[in-house]
């Protein structure tokens, strides 16, 4: 295979998200010819973004060793999503399992010593921020491990205030995986996968993305309710209500699954409570702005693609 040939079979495995095949690709692959595009200035990139494609597919070793050293090139990509492909790959790992996996990929990236970017980040004449490692621990020293949301805005409208926002979107692809792995597959924020729960009083709710979501209530008016294909039994349900308002929280207790999700409140919610302490002038309310403004479009965007 020439690297011609590579790179556009890469590409549309790329745009098709299609990891299996990028596996096959893989185990096809003779060492000769791995060593060649792995090494290869011009299509080096190709070659570990379609490793990162190929993520579902791949032993723990290998995700931890592209994690610590290859990870860069996937936050320069805008059509694969890292915390989507991780989230494939734990669908298929034993729950009780789960966590010990998540804490062995957050090590990797934390020791990691591969650079992020060509330059690097000046926070201060002492102190500089060269390495995935580096940013990912001078973001855990001054946001905490607590996910809050806050803390986050204002570290970046503070302590990053002036570094490009093309490095700041590389950051927080690479905060939002930490997130993401730092949280237990327990808790609703880093459950994997979407269960269909029926509640005590008759209403049928699944949790994405630690939000409760609510999928029928026989409480309410269903005149202009429409159908929505059951995923685990192929029945049909009415579903009423797709989404939780932003301000609301909600308490849903379940004895058939035994999962009880309280207090849930999303990320837009905590913004928008926080937005109302701060003057419209001030740099942390433009920021937390910013934040909001980035989850509705993130949440239009989601809605658009399903």
């Amino acid at each position: 295979m020439d690297n011609i040939t590579f790179a556009n079979q890469a590409v549309d495995l790329i745009d098709h998200l299609n990891g299996a095949d990028a596996s096959k690709f893989f185990r096809n692959l003779d060492k000769e010819t791995a060593d060649l595009l792995s090494n290869s200035p011009e299509y080096s990139n190709y070659f570990y973004l379609l490793k990162f494609l190929a993520i579902p597919f791949l032993d723990d070793k290998e995700i931890a060793n592209l994690l610590a050293k290859r990870v860069a090139v996937i936050f320069r990509n805008d059509d694969l999503d890292l915390v989507e492909r991780l989230k494939n790959f734990f669908i298929s790992v034993r729950l009780p399992n789960r966590d010990d996996k998540k804490s062995e990929f957050v090590k990797a990236l934390t020791l990691s010593k591969e650079r992020l970017f060509k330059t690097d980040i000046i926070i201060d004449s002492d102190q500089k921020l060269i390495t995935t490692g580096d940013c990912l621990s001078d973001f855990i020293a001054n946001v905490g491990m607590d996910h809050n949301v806050l803390k986050e805005a204002q570290y970046f409208s503070k302590r990053l205030m002036s570094i490009p926002e093309e490095k700041k979107k590389i950051l927080k692809k690479l905060f939002a995986v930490y997130k993401y792995l730092s949280t237990s597959s327990s808790d609703p924020y880093g459950f994997e996968d979407d269960l269909l729960i029926r509640t005590e009083d008759g209403r049928s709710i699944t949790t994405h993305n630690g939000e409760v979501i609510v999928l029928h209530d026989p409480n309410k008016d269903e005149k202009n309710s429409h159908e929505i294909k059951n995923f685990e039994s192929g029945s049909f349900l009415k579903n009423n209500d797709l989404f939780i308002n932003d301000k609301e929280s909600e308490v849903v207790n379940s004895k058939e699954e035994n999962l009880v999700v309280e207090n849930v409140k999303t990320p837009l919610a905590i913004l928008s409570s926080a937005l109302e302490e701060y003057s419209p002038s001030s740099l942390e309310y433009k920021a937390i702005k910013q934040e909001i403004e980035s989850l509705r479009n993130k949440k239009i965007n989601e809605k658009a693609e399903k």
